[in-house]
């Protein structure tokens, strides 16, 4: 196609669309200026999102498993194959900060593992020789291991495991109707998983009917938790949170429903990313929803003063929040839009955030306030 134009007709034409793009005669004016709110917004929290090391400590770990997926293909598509998605995904909204971690990063070593206090486990039913071993040496000095459908029974090739974990007899998968289980004061959706049978050394949490959903064991100064359910996405990471509590492991923040139950309700498809840096700490929620979101948000520690950085400069920009009396902002959230919270010192926020111009600055926002706007909207 390009043979058909003379050379010297591209060059005019490269003349022209550069022109056509860069001439504000040719281009409207406030369209270029999004080039440059762009780049202030990215720079506004570059020291903290940019880095690989956002200065957060991940303390859960998700297992990918290598022998799993090798298996899984061969089988033509098990059903634990599709668990470790279903994990990642869960737990990216349960405000648990994750890393993914493969299985030959701890096969010979606890050097990697032991960076972690949780190790999720989702689907993995064939490991390599040593793994389980590993796993067992680092959950006996403190750690808490989630098993997610399977339990590590079966070695590379689908053979038995000699060093699976005791105590667990992993039978045939089991097709049940879906019910509500209730596992410590956690309500979840769910159905059996498999055919399994547990040893009197497992305590039993939830059952559907007669059979074992949710199971936990100690193992020298770490738990084991065994789930034999298929989970909403939600029921993952709830459940992984309150194993998460055995460890002493936290949530990065809370993201409270403002508009319902009281404001005490967990929001769920809030994506929640952490960050600390020279002692301030910064936060970007994103509703991964249809419709804006209206949360109730709670960093994982108070702070002297906390501003909304950006999201439209002529309405929120740079704008400080105020908490509730139990330490809740509550936010509006624009529907797949980040929103970004740093907090620090008042010395630290002025002088990183100093105040913008009055036509954009806004007066600092209560929760009262804010909560009894997203209602009167709600209620239009």
């Amino acid at each position: 196609l390009w043979q058909m134009w003379p050379e010297e007709s591209l060059k005019n034409a490269m003349k022209v669309s550069a022109y056509n793009f860069m001439h504000p005669y040719r281009v409207p004016t406030d369209q270029l200026l999004g080039i440059r709110t762009a780049k202030r917004d990215v720079l506004d929290v570059n020291e903290f999102f940019t880095p690989r090391d956002r200065g957060v400590p991940h303390e859960v770990a998700i297992l990918f498993s290598t022998p799993t997926e090798h298996l899984g293909q061969a089988e033509g598509g098990h059903a634990s194959y599709k668990l470790f998605d279903q994990a990642v995904m869960s737990l990216e909204f349960s405000h648990l900060l994750s890393d993914v971690i493969f299985e030959e990063q701890i096969t010979n070593s606890l050097a990697r593992l032991g960076q972690y206090k949780v190790l999720v486990a989702p689907g993995t039913d064939a490991t390599y020789a040593g793994t389980c071993k590993r796993v067992n040496q680092w959950v006996e000095k403190g750690g808490v291991l989630v098993l997610l459908g399977e339990s590590m029974h079966l070695n590379e090739y689908g053979g038995k495991n000699p060093e699976a974990f005791t105590g667990i007899e992993q039978g045939k998968l089991k097709e049940s109707e879906q019910a509500t289980i209730d596992v410590l004061g956690v309500k979840v959706q769910g159905s059996c998983y498999s055919d399994t049978t547990l040893d009197a050394s497992w305590e039993v949490l939830g059952r559907i009917g007669d059979q074992v959903v949710v199971a936990r064991k100690k193992f020298g100064r770490g738990t084991v938790w065994y789930l034999n359910g298929k989970f909403s996405g939600d029921g993952i990471g709830d459940l992984v949170k309150l194993a998460a509590k055995d460890a002493g492991v936290k949530p990065s923040a809370e993201t409270l429903d403002a508009c319902a139950d009281g404001g005490s309700t967990f929001l769920r498809s809030i994506e929640l990313d952490a960050a600390s840096r020279a002692g301030m700490d910064a936060y970007m929620l994103t509703a991964r929803t249809l419709r804006d979101a209206v949360t109730r948000f709670k960093p994982r520690r108070p702070m002297p003063k906390m501003v909304r950085v950006w999201n439209d400069p002529t309405q929120a920009y740079r704008q400080e929040i105020m908490p509730d009396k139990e330490g809740y902002y509550t936010l509006e959230l624009p529907a797949g839009d980040p929103v970004m919270i740093v907090g620090g010192t008042k010395a630290q926020i002025d002088a990183r955030y100093p105040q913008g111009p009055k036509g954009v600055w806004m007066a600092p926002r209560t929760s009262e306030a804010a909560r009894g706007q997203a209602r009167q909207r709600r209620a239009e």
